[in-house]
């Protein structure tokens, strides 16, 4: 038995609507629908790779963020600790 050929826009439509009868003129078996449903529900590398690449960006920005706001919050305390210096000089 040879393997029959489907359009994609057919594949394509029958995964998106998730309706295994949308061309039953067609006559594609079940097995051949249950598989192309299946299999794009299961998430494929590139989109496992883009998830977490978008990951890393994110958690790159947020450690600059709050990377930043450290050297602030050091930078504040710097001037806090020399101005106290100053007044205990004055005394």
């Amino acid at each position: 038995m040879a393997y029959r050929k489907y359009d994609p826009m057919v594949k394509k439509l029958i995964i998106e609507t998730g309706n295994k009868n949308l061309f039953p003129d067609l006559n594609i078996p079940r097995t051949t629908i249950n598989y192309w449903l299946k299999q794009s529900k299961e998430p494929t590398i590139k989109e496992t790779n883009d998830v977490l690449e978008q990951a890393v960006k994110s958690f790159k920005k947020e450690n600059y963020k709050l990377n930043t706001q450290l050297t602030d919050q050091v930078y504040f305390m710097v001037v806090m600790l020399q101005t106290f210096l100053e007044i205990l000089k004055l005394s």
